[in-house]
Formats: C-alpha cells, sequence, structure tokens
C-alpha cells in the first residue's frame, strides 16, 4: 500500500479513498510511493530505481471527461451531470479527483499563478505575452478568454485542459482523459514522459533532482516560457529556449517566417540530419511564397547542431544554394533570431518593472532572469565554441544532392 504524507487528514482521506478505487479498476500503484501532501499541493516520492514501473493505470482508470459537465461555484469545481455510459467506479473516482483539487483550493490558486488570470487587467503585458508564443493553439485560446474579460471560463477551462491527455486507443479514437496518480507528479524535461503498455498508461520512477526522492514526468518538451504560458510555473530545467516568432527576409533567398508551435517533423529524416532530431521543426512554403516554420529550438550545449538545423532549413526553401551563401543566409538567421529573442525578454523586464511587487510579478521576472540567462549562455557558447572551420563533419552539407528531408 502507498505511504501518504500530509498536512491535511481530509486530504489524506481522498488520496487513500483514490488509490483504492484505482486498485478496484485494475490499477497499479507501487507500494514504494509516498504521497506528500503540503498546503494542498500533490507531489510524488520513492526510492524506486530509475526505470522501475510506479503506476499503471488500464483503460478503465482513464477518465473520460469529453460529455461530463463541469462549472465553477466560489472557485470550486462541481459537477453538473456525468454521461450515462460512465460506469460506477470511473464516477467514484472522477469525484474524488474534484474533491482533491476543491480540498486543495486548486482554482484559487490558479488564479495567482497563471499569467492570463494573474495580469487580466494588464492588457498590454498579456499581448506581450501572447507574441511570444502568438500560433501556439492553447496560450492563444487562454489570451483570448482573458482578452475579452471571461475569466471563469478561462479559470476552469485552462485548469482542467492542464490535466488531462489526449487519449487515442489501438483503433485511433480519441478522448480526453484524466490521470488519477499521474496527475500529481511533477513536469522535469529530464524525466521519463507518460509511456503506453497496450492500452494502459504507464510512469516509471525517474529522480532528475540531485539528492532528492521526489519522482518526475515530462509533459512535453516544454522550455520556460511554455510552462509559463500553459501552466503558470516557470520551468528551470530545460536546457533550451524555444524562439520567439521572428519573420526574417534573406536576400536572395527569402522569408522564412519562424513561429512557436510545438511541432517536430514526422516524416523520416534523410542520412546526415537525423541526429539533429527535434531540432528540425515542420516547414512548408506559404501562399506568400515564404517557408513557414513551425519552431525553432535554440539548444543550450550544441551551437554545431543548432548551426546545422538552420542550414536545412535554409536549404529546403533553396536547395540550389551554394556553400558561402549558404553559411551567409545561416549567420544571419542565428544572429537575428538571438536578438529578437533578447529583445522580446527585454520588453518582458520591462513590462514587470511597471507592475505592483506581487507573487505574480515576482514569477514574471523569474521567467525573465531564467530565459535572459540561457539566452547569454548561448550566446557566450556559440562565440566560443562555433566557428565554421571547426565544424564536424565538414559544413555544410550538400542538401541538394540527396540530403533533403524526405
Amino acid at each position: 500500500m502507498i505511504t501518504i504524507d500530509s498536512d491535511d487528514a481530509e486530504l489524506a482521506a481522498l488520496v487513500q479513498r483514490l488509490a483504492e478505487l484505482v486498485a478496484a479498476a485494475g490499477g497499479y500503484l507501487d507500494a514504494r510511493l509516498r504521497i506528500v501532501i503540503a498546503r494542498g499541493d500533490l507531489s510524488v516520492r520513492s526510492d524506486a530505481a530509475d526505470g522501475e514501473l510506479l503506476v499503471r493505470l488500464p483503460r478503465a482508470c482513464l477518465l473520460p471527461i469529453d460529455e461530463v459537465d463541469l462549472a465553477l461555484n466560489d472557485d470550486r469545481l462541481q459537477i453538473e451531470s456525468l454521461p450515462a455510459s460512465m460506469g460506477e467506479v470511473q464516477r467514484d473516482m472522477l469525484e474524488c479527483m474534484i474533491a482533491i483539487y476543491n480540498r486543495g483550493a486548486k482554482i484559487a490558486s490558479y488564479r495567482e499563478e497563471l499569467p492570463w488570470l494573474a495580469f487580466a487587467d494588464a492588457p498590454e503585458l498579456l499581448e506581450l505575452l501572447h507574441r511570444g508564443r502568438a500560433q501556439a493553439p492553447k496560450p492563444s485560446r487562454l489570451f483570448e478568454l482573458a482578452r475579452t474579460g471571461a475569466l471563469d471560463t478561462l479559470a476552469l477551462e485552462g485548469f482542467m485542459g492542464s490535466r488531462i491527455l489526449d487519449y487515442r486507443d489501438a483503433a485511433g479514437a480519441g478522448a480526453m482523459v484524466m490521470m488519477p496518480f499521474i496527475d500529481f507528479f511533477n513536469h522535469h524535461v529530464r524525466a521519463a514522459p507518460f509511456a503506453r503498455d497496450g492500452e494502459a498508461l504507464t510512469v516509471t520512477a525517474a529522480h532528475p533532482l540531485a539528492g532528492s526522492d521526489e519522482c518526475f514526468v515530462r509533459y512535453n518538451a516544454l522550455d520556460a516560457l511554455d510552462a509559463y504560458l500553459n501552466y503558470g510555473f516557470v520551468d528551470t530545467s530545460a536546457g533550451f529556449v524555444r524562439s520567439v516568432p521572428v519573420r526574417i527576409d534573406l536576400p536572395d533567398v527569402g522569408v522564412i517566417d519562424i513561429q512557436a508551435r510545438v511541432a517536430q517533423r514526422r516524416k523520416q529524416l534523410a542520412a546526415g540530419l537525423t541526429d539533429l532530431g527535434a531540432l528540425l521543426p515542420r516547414a512548408q512554403r506559404a501562399e506568400d511564397g515564404s517557408l513557414s516554420v513551425s519552431q525553432l529550438v535554440i539548444p543550450g550545449a550544441a551551437p554545431e547542431l543548432f548551426h546545422r538545423a538552420v542550414g536545412a532549413l535554409v536549404a529546403q526553401f533553396v536547395p540550389a544554394i551554394g556553400p558561402s551563401e549558404l553559411r551567409a543566409a545561416v549567420d544571419t538567421v542565428v544572429a537575428e533570431v538571438m536578438t529578437a529573442n533578447r529583445a522580446y525578454y527585454g520588453h518582458l523586464d520591462e513590462e514587470a518593472g511597471r507592475l505592483a511587487a506581487t507573487p505574480a510579478r515576482d514569477r514574471l521576472r523569474q521567467l525573465v532572469e531564467v530565459q535572459s540567462a540561457k539566452l547569454a549562455a548561448i550566446g557566450e557558447g556559440f562565440a566560443r565554441e562555433w566557428s565554421w572551420s571547426r565544424a564536424k563533419p565538414a559544413f555544410p552539407y550538400n542538401y541538394g544532392q540527396g540530403l533533403t528531408w524526405s
């Protein structure tokens, strides 16, 4: 049986009840799990070795909420109606999860943490925050709700959206589901993501923090701004910065429109590009003739990979480009991307300086400090470690002959 360390007896009883319901539905919770509850926040601890199974939730433990009608009443979640297809154990698990959120005052905390709610009375700041992820669906949706004053809808939709997973079964049918106990794991970029075991979701032990027995899961490949805008916390664990949107006009090449959506290429990469992995975004020619790029990840410790990824983008745009022209284009893109990102966080810093001292203001300043420090370190690394003459293997590749993306 799992262990629960709590400063709130009622919350502890709810978590214990949830564990019993998960077991009744065929789920697995490792006996070494320790759920720590402090001031309404839950975290997961375990002395299991990294990679050992901690949680396995079969389909019966995943709670579909597409047809669940929820409402807010004085910052308490309220179930208005449930679908007839939901079984008794699933209903009990859902009610238990909602009771845990309410006992922990999660909606009230969410209003203080999520910038779209915390700064709802600062429209210029919200505009600036949105500009950093203007094409990303979730931040854009949350921004629109904040802009129009639909704050209760924003609190309900945003909070529940941060607790669910788009689950697809073997036939490809999808449903948005809540995940008992998996929900309690905090995010860390160096932890393992959720995994599938047939129709079940699993989490294995991962201890990315030295000297700590807290176990984490990786929600997605988030940088600090992604985590801040989507969840309301500043992720200091990411070793990269996802660029803000920037549109770059390259002479004799064309316009590259870099967006900020979390989307990597799905097609198989050609030989010579496979090591670039997640650095290669999706890219396609837009109606105006520009090259639309889903995102550009600026890695913290890999200047050569970054320059090669940018080179691949340029070469996809103009496959016959010559080596010297390609190098010049890459240098221009890298310089303009770094300049645009430094300017963006500098502007955020100015806006933060106009705010009254609150925890929300401090969190915004933390975001600026984290991203600015990473950009400074990345720039120093480029200056110290990168040169065309030292690139191994020889750069650029002849992308136009056999190394284009497939």
